[in-house]
């Protein structure tokens, strides 16, 4: 069991992750609040955080959607130096009911697993995009406890317990 929780034996290809890039303002949002430039006192520091965090945002609501053709990119070790690369896998087993880590276990089934967890950052960014526009905060902090204060019927309504 210890084997399949390091991150540097998760994958055995290299990877590349996309995002949607009309999702860099939420993005960068996330990392800076509404200041110019880098926030020390930031609620992320890189763009992979905010891409794991979308990610659960848009599983939880079961918002996948396909990635436009405009994209950004973060590769495979910037998930790995961060401890971060279980979420390509975990994401895709929630997602998928019936499987298990051995699906992925090969070049394409790792691609899958990188395309499922695309298609739910893509869903949870456009999420987190549309309660940014409806609600900018100055802080990051106080975005994402609104988050999680939110209820209702509405999948843009979700109470998140994630980090």
């Amino acid at each position: 069991m210890t084997s399949m929780l390091n991150q540097k034996t998760l994958f055995s290809f290299d990877h590349t992750v996309y995002w949607p890039e009309k999702y860099e303002r939420v993005v960068e949002y996330l990392k800076n609040g509404v200041g110019q430039g880098e926030n020390s006192q930031s609620l992320y520091k890189l763009n992979v955080e905010v891409l794991v965090l979308a990610a659960c945002v848009g599983l939880e609501a079961g918002n996948a959607i396909d990635l436009p053709p405009q994209t950004k990119e973060i590769a495979l070790s910037t998930f790995t130096s961060q401890s971060l690369s279980v979420y390509l896998y975990l994401i895709p087993m929630l997602a998928e009911k019936d499987t298990t880590i051995d699906f992925f276990r090969n070049k394409e089934g790792e691609a899958k697993a990188v395309s499922i967890f695309e298609k739910y950052a893509a869903g949870g960014l456009e999420i987190l995009n549309e309660k940014l526009m409806s609600n900018t905060l100055d802080s990051p902090y106080f975005f994402t406890s609104n988050l999680r204060q939110d209820k209702g019927d509405d999948v843009r309504d979700l109470e998140i317990d994630i980090f």
